[in-house]
């Protein structure tokens, strides 16, 4: 038979219209079946019975039903319960011994495409294609630092600054067809990848030294992440710091994409090291490594044990000792594939699957004592939603959006017993029951991100194992107690006295063991981390922040290969002593050395780098950081011949001509104009020769008068223009990650950007945090120019001069005060010592005049500002350099990003020049490699305005842990009379509980928590409404007051309440069962509205439909003082400012409506 197409189209309708039929089949053969029994054996002490359901769930956000309404659930269940009576008349001790188990089979269809019948249920799984609006949602921020930066379109008009994610695609070219690539729109409403995230978008557009955009090329990006191409994510908005505005990355969703934290780029070539290979770009090892930058201590080529670093991984101190103290760091419930979820194998169902229940009851001495022994829930609560005293059994919360409690606990291994006292005086049916959980512990299942009732904030999880994977930061494990076999800690236990006096009934009951839910277990801080006093580096756990480096020998210092290798005798000539690195290559032990302590992320410095390799064309074998370190000549670039370090001080490489364009020398910016701006005049201020420049440093705010490192020659004009290394203090250069105290020559070596103080090299830049003027501000912060003004005439402030009030750079705490470092204060600071920190005598903003260009004064009235210190007009003449390096491709046709030569003092909204820095790709490039700190002293902001750092000098580790405690609880019900109805209190007291603190370094504080539940029911007639039944009322309130509680608690507190209150009611003699249940929660102004509606067809088929409102908002709480995450800008609406969603908010876009078919038998 001849198979065409059309053949094929009709086969798959045929196929498609058969299994429809088979569906249809089955609800017939539901709604005729007879009434069943339960399966009995040998006289009925074997029973089998239990129920087959269909459970169907539509959701969406309001009930949207245009692209935001999904089908999320199409449960087929099978749940079949085995009772066994084996010793009905007792057997030795036992006076009872019965056995009973539970089996449930759960298959959701939505993971394939509604079992093969539905194409268009494409939400979820590995060949999801369509996600609903609110996950697609997220947007790039249009903020280039504090500056806003949206009126600027790219070549093809297309504005990319502020686009929706999903709009965003870079699409690769053919090799063959050269010309350039674009991000273009795309399906808004289909998965990211993750050249679509935030963040990553900028690394896909480096085109790799072929300057061809091809995926399958020397583009480095696509190489370094070649294992997360497919993954899958969403992208929300979310309220935040950029404006107003942030961005939560949803994903992975895919199943198929594995979440790794642990070096997930182990097997890619380091860039700094000689020794890895590089296919990329065709050289046969990485580059740039410094005394202060080590390389991985591994080649590719080596094995390397776990916890050392190899390829694109550097674990961090802290990160090391984890991997090597905790065997289980692996175990995180993510990594399931689509076929296990499909068959609902999730976190909580890998050990036993579809065993649900397994348990032996025993009755011994005449049934005063009973025992129950095997997988079981063990149940001290009487509330419907949320639990009080029941402690025992963790749920599974990705069931449902408010699965009910007995639908989601989860059984344990455990044993109980319960022995009877019968009465006791007045007391009646008194009881003492001990039970302890005997399995290994098992957390909440929260679900896995991609799973259609997982929580958007339970996604935070799988995002933040992920992404530190790639770069070492967020979470990077999960720490879960040990089994009480192998520690008796381990162990959760408790008992319960429960009895009667007359009409109440009491209960007693103590808990300890561990909470469900983890904390964040902080276990680095990643900061620039050097000592206040002399501005030497320190370790990542030194004992104190000042003195505790002073010449570089002491204990606390940072241990640099070779850092007191620079002296007066520096040769000059050859520059054999140039870089302070001994002859001969690093070796592995002193990168271990310098690694274990090292308190910067060096992984994601080295992932950034690594993948944007070629960026450059004057180094097409440098990447973004290391091009200020290139060896290659600026003249003749030979691409894998750098300059020797024998003739480093005698050459011309690219890293002295930054080095001396920062500097302002004339000589550099005479061959960067010729180079870059094709004779444009660069705007440089030239730095002060100050008394001890040059000189070491006497570590005690003074020099030595020994001469620590000369210049290179080509820039010194015969001894006439003076260089970088004649114009800054060892501590100014230390600022820039450099000089003797970092053990390099800041010119023939370079600036180290993974060392450099950002908040120092940035002082100057618009876009650094800082008061920009009501006007701007009113603006939404647009439309800034160096030298513009406003409609009233005043002049918008220039960052790094006196006029702007910003925060200081390089400030700190100490414990007591804000302090700035050494070499960054000008004559207005405290502390200022113009041995250190030089003078800024005539440093101020230049006459910009090119007259070749027609520019005239293009600084306007901005001209002639005092630049507040030395170290911002160095500041200032970097903004310049990068600027100047924004060049075009084709100089006669520049995009808008691209400095236009032939105009380079242009006004045009949205265009790059020397006046509207901004807008420039390099300048926009560097800024999102930095981030704004906290505003708060204690992270060295001034309360208005926070300190900028770099990306790897902010975030941190942790791991998720679970907290072991005590919860003592007690209960009363009983019946009242008057009223007709029944009340119960259930209280509990739950001690150090960990709360998320966005004010504690260590992320997290301790409270006790004190719980009560009101409940309250009463059956009611209502004739007009149902004449045959009572309706049943039921009010539940959840009172919460939390001791201890902190302002920078994220939750709601110190008092909080949750009310229910539910209606049921039946008609035609219980056949119909109409009901509604009301959610609220105060603080959060969060709630639900639950209707449903069950009908009873027989005594064993029941049909029951109905539909969950949830609702919420966000709150607002400050951002965290110390954040695991990246940083990000900071500036005007909900600056320093995060959104936090509690109580219901957290599930209020999935609304759902559902369909429930159940026969049972």
């Amino acid at each position: 038979m001849r198979f065409t197409p059309s053949a094929a189209v009709a086969q798959r309708d045929r196929t498609a219209s058969m299994s429809r039929f088979a569906f249809a089949a089955a609800l017939v053969a539901l709604f005729a079946a007879p009434s069943v029994r339960a399966f009995e054996f040998q006289d009925g002490r074997l029973q089998i019975h239990g129920y087959f359901e269909e459970q169907i769930r539509g959701m969406g956000q309001d009930f949207s039903w245009s692209d935001d309404i999904d089908l999320a659930q199409w449960y087929n269940v099978l749940s079949t319960e085995i009772e066994y009576d084996i010793a009905p008349d007792g057997w030795g001790p036992f006076d009872v011994l019965s056995a009973f188990a539970r089996v449930e089979v759960r298959y959701d269809c939505i993971w394939t495409r509604g079992c093969g019948m539905f194409p268009g249920v494409d939400s979820w799984g590995d060949r999801a294609a369509h996600l609903p609006g609110y996950k697609t949602s997220g947007r790039r921020s249009g903020m280039s630092g504090s500056i806003n930066i949206s009126d600027q379109d790219n070549a093809l008009g297309i504005n990319d600054t502020a686009a929706r994610f999903t709009e965003l695609r870079y699409r690769p070219v053919d090799t063959g067809t050269g010309p350039r690539a674009f991000y273009l729109p795309e399906n808004p409403r289909r998965p990211l990848r993750i050249d679509q995230l935030d963040g990553f978008t900028g690394l896909f557009a480096v085109a790799g030294p072929d300057t061809i955009f091809e995926a399958g090329g020397d583009d480095a990006a696509y190489f370094y992440f070649s294992r997360q191409l497919g993954c899958k994510f969403g992208a929300r908005r979310t309220p935040g710091g950029a404006n107003g505005y942030g961005n939560q990355i949803i994903g992975p969703i895919d199943p198929d994409c594995d979440i790794d934290p642990d070096g997930a780029l182990n097997y890619k070539p380091n860039p700094f090291n000689p020794d890895d290979p590089s296919p990329t770009i065709g050289l046969p090892g990485g580059s740039a490594e410094l005394p202060g930058r080590p390389a991985s201590e591994y080649p590719l080529a080596q094995r390397a044990p776990r916890a050392r670093s190899q390829g694109v991984f550097y674990p961090s101190p802290a990160y090391r000792r984890f991997l090597k103290d905790d065997d289980k760091s692996d175990v995180f419930d993510q990594n399931f594939s689509q076929n296990e979820l499909a068959w609902n194998r999730g976190g909580s169902q890998q050990d036993e699957k579809e065993l649900k229940e397994i348990y032996l009851d025993m009755e011994f001495f005449d049934s005063r004592l009973w025992v129950r022994a095997g997988k079981q829930n063990i149940v001290w609560g009487k509330t419907e939603l949320f639990r009080t005293t029941d402690q025992f059994n963790p749920q599974d919360l990705a069931l449902a959006s408010l699965p009910s409690l007995e639908e989601s606990r989860i059984a344990l291994w455990s044993v109980r017993g319960v022995w009877s006292f019968y009465d006791i005086g007045p007391l009646e049916d008194v009881r003492l029951e001990i039970a302890a959980n005997l399995d290994d512990f098992e957390p909440a299942d929260l679900g896995r991100c991609g799973e259609p009732f997982t929580a958007l904030v339970a996604c935070n999880k799988t995002t933040a194992l992920w992404a530190h994977g790639l770069f070492g930061v967020a979470l990077a494990g999960e720490n879960r107690p040990e089994p009480w076999w192998e520690d008796a800690g381990g162990l959760e236990y408790g008992a319960r006295l429960e009895f009667r006096a007359g009409r109440f009934s009491f209960q007693i009951s103590d808990f300890f063991g561990y909470e469900d839910f983890p904390y964040v277990e902080r276990i680095t801080s990643y900061h620039r981390r050097v000592d206040l006093q002399t501005g030497r580096p320190l370790r990542q756990r030194s004992e104190t922040r000042r003195g505790g480096c002073i010449d570089g020998t002491q204990s606390d210092c940072l241990p640099i290969t070779s850092a007191q290798t620079l002296n007066g005798n520096d040769p000059g000539a050859g520059g054999a002593n140039s870089g302070a690195t001994p002859p001969g290559p690093f070796d592995t032990d002193s990168r271990q050395r310098l690694l274990e302590n090292y308190p910067s992320n060096i992984q994601i410095f080295s992932a950034i780098c690594a993948t944007s390799i070629g960026f450059s064309d004057a180094d097409p074998t440098a990447c973004g950081q290391s091009v200020f370190n290139s060896q290659i000549s600026v003249f003749s670039v030979t691409v894998g011949n750098p300059t020797p370090v024998a003739n480093r001080k005698a050459g011309d490489s690219i890293s002295s001509l930054l080095a001396n364009a920062i500097a302002g020398n004339s000589r550099a910016r005479a061959i960067a104009q010729l180079g870059f701006t094709s004779g444009a005049v660069i705007p440089f201020v030239p730095l002060n020769e100050d008394p001890c420049d040059r000189f070491f440093s006497d570590n005690n705010g003074g020099c030595t008068g020994v001469v620590a490192r000369t210049s290179v020659s080509a820039w010194t004009a015969g001894n006439t223009v003076r260089t970088l290394n004649q114009l800054l203090t060892d501590e100014q250069e230390a600022l820039l990650g450099c000089g003797p105290f970092w053990g390099s020559d800041c010119e023939s070596d370079g600036i180290d950007l993974l060392n450099a103080e950002a908040s120092v090299l940035q002082q100057s830049w618009p876009g650094i945090e800082g008061n920009y003027g009501r006007y701007l501000e009113r603006n939404n912060f647009l439309g800034y120019k160096i030298g513009g003004t406003d409609p009233d005439g005043n002049l918008f402030p220039v960052p790094g001069t006196e006029n702007f009030e910003g925060n200081l750079p390089a400030s700190y705490w100490d414990g007591e005060r804000v302090v700035q470092l050494p070499g960054s204060r000008g004559p207005g600071d405290p502390g200022y010592n113009p041995l250190v920190d030089g003078t800024n005598t005539g440093l101020v903003v230049p006459t910009y005049n090119d007259p070749g260009r027609g520019v005239v004064n293009g600084f306007g009235p901005a001209a002639g500002l005092q630049f507040r210190s030395e170290m911002a007009a160095l500041s200032w003449n970097a903004l310049m350099t990068l600027v100047a390096f924004s060049q075009a491709a084709d100089p006669l046709n520049p995009d808008p990003d691209d400095l236009d030569p032939a105009n380079p003092a242009s006004a045009v909204p949205g265009q790059c020049s020397f006046v509207q820095p901004q807008y420039c790709s390099s300048v926009k490039s560097f800024f999102t490699i930095t981030g704004a700190q906290r505003n708060s002293v204690r992270a060295g902001g001034n309360g208005t305005y926070g300190r900028r750092d770099f990306v790897w000098h902010g975030g941190g580790e942790g791991v998720l842990t679970y907290q072991k405690r005590n919860v003592l609880g007690f209960s009363l019900d009983f019946a009242e009379d008057v009223t007709k109805s029944n009340w119960g209190m259930e209280a509990s007291w739950i001690n150090n509980v960990r709360f998320t603190d966005n004010n504690s370094l260590q992320g997290v504080n301790t409270g006790d928590t004190f719980n009560l539940t009101i409940s309250a029911d009463r059956p009611t007639f209502i004739n007009f409404l149902n004449p045959n039944r009572t309706f049943f009322f039921n009010t539940q309130i959840f009172f919460q007051y939390i001791s201890n509680y902190k302002s920078g608690f994220v939750n709601n507190g110190p008092f909080n309440m949750l009310g229910t209150f539910t209606i049921q009611t039946g008609y035609f003699q219980d056949r119909l069962l109409p009901g509604i249940t009301f959610v609220y929660d105060i603080n959060s102004n969060s709630g639900a509205a639950l209707p449903s509606m069950t009908y009873r067809f027989t005594e064993n088929f029941s049909a029951t439909i109905g539909m969950n409102f949830f609702w919420g908002r966000w709150e607002y709480e400050d951002t965290a003082i110390a954040p695991l995450g990246t940083l990000g800008n900071e500036v005007g609406r909900l600056a320093y400012r995060d959104g936090v969603e509690n109580g219901l908010s957290v599930v209020r876009e999935r609304d759902e409506a559902f369909l429930r078919l159940r026969y049972t038998f």
